[in-house]
């Protein structure tokens, strides 16, 4: 077993168990201190206390970061696969970073998540807004009607609550095609998929190390509405999406799906794996390979304490290497 390989299975390991606790304990966004597993803490910088007659802000709800874990800790029977299982770029030393997993210091809890630069406004004031596609003449006039279709869709209870539907956008004739779980608070108040702080990184991902345009792919998600406080969708809100995402990838026929984080993977293929079993691991939909990478949230909550290329950033550009060289063969 090459190092790599080594570390990549230390990483899972503690990952899951990690997981696991958060799971027992009841706490979906539980902190674990670097030194806990190893790892060297950045420096901790002195945070300024609030004057008496200055409310204290409330904490940023991460449940855009726990969409990556698994709905549950694995039972007894759910084995962790070999640590050759886990899917590695092959090289035998430390694989170079692009730019967008450049070492740096670990930035400021407050920058992490910016704040939006819409003026808040009530469900009937925000209007919806169209999705954003290219692509063909012929699968231009196929989006339409399953556009159209999930614009006014009211389904489910998630309905209720959305300002806008967030369809999904892009290139309909692209190979690749991002599939998250679910739109988070920026995607809901403007209609477009992954364009918070964790869909900056994603696109930093794309552009800086992928060198695709992100208008050159297709990105969407399971479910088109964001679950009220970015909670986890249910069996039934998934499957009145699936719908839509089944014709989504009808129309497009991407060559390969990468799906960001551990529920929309299990939700795509159906399964109820581990991160351990999942991520990193190829699967397939329809008969196009699938590439599970960790939550672009979690990934950013990693980069908050351990800093840019940190371990979690080079497992995943190992796991997006893998894509690029099975695109290069396809």
């Amino acid at each position: 077993m090459s190092q790599q390989e080594e570390m990549l299975a230390r990483m899972a390991t503690i990952l899951e168990a990690r997981l696991a606790l958060d799971e027992s304990l009841g706490v979906t966004h539980l902190s674990v201190a670097p030194e806990i597993i190893g790892l060297t803490p950045p420096a901790k910088r002195p945070h300024p206390k609030p004057q008496p007659h200055e409310p204290i802000a409330p904490i940023a709800s991460a449940a855009p970061i726990v969409s990556s874990l698994p709905a549950a800790a694995p039972s007894k029977e759910q084995t962790a696969p070999e640590a050759g299982q886990l899917r590695s770029s092959g090289q035998t030393d430390t694989p170079k970073l692009p730019d967008s997993f450049a070492m740096a210091p670990a930035a400021p809890q407050n920058a992490m998540r910016p704040q939006s630069t819409q003026t808040a406004k009530s469900k009937s004031e925000i209007e919806q807004s169209e999705p954003q596609h290219l692509g063909s003449e012929q699968k231009l006039e196929a989006i339409k009607p399953l556009c159209q279709k999930a614009l006014g869709c009211e389904e489910c209870n998630l309905s209720h609550f959305r300002s806008q539907v967030v369809f999904g956008e892009g290139n309909l004739d692209a190979d690749l095609m991002f599939i998250g779980q679910a739109p988070g608070r920026e995607e809901d108040l403007q209609g477009r998929p992954f364009i918070g702080a964790d869909g900056e990184m994603l696109t930093d991902i794309i552009q800086k190390g992928m060198k695709i345009k992100r208008a050159d792919v297709y990105m969407t998600t399971i479910v088109k509405c964001r679950p009220q406080g970015n909670r986890k969708p249910e069996e039934q809100e998934v499957n009145t999406c699936l719908q839509y995402l089944d014709e989504q990838i009808n129309i497009v026929k991407p060559k390969i799906i990468i799906t960001v984080g551990l529920n929309a993977a299990n939700f795509l293929t159906g399964q109820n794996l581990t991160v351990n079993q999942m991520i990193g691991v190829w699967q397939e939909y329809k008969d196009i390979p699938v590439m599970p990478i960790l939550n672009t949230s979690y990934l950013l909550r990693q980069r908050r304490h351990l800093g840019r290329g940190n371990d979690y950033d080079k497992m995943t550009w190992m796991h997006i290497q893998q894509v690029m060289r099975r695109l290069d063969n396809a």
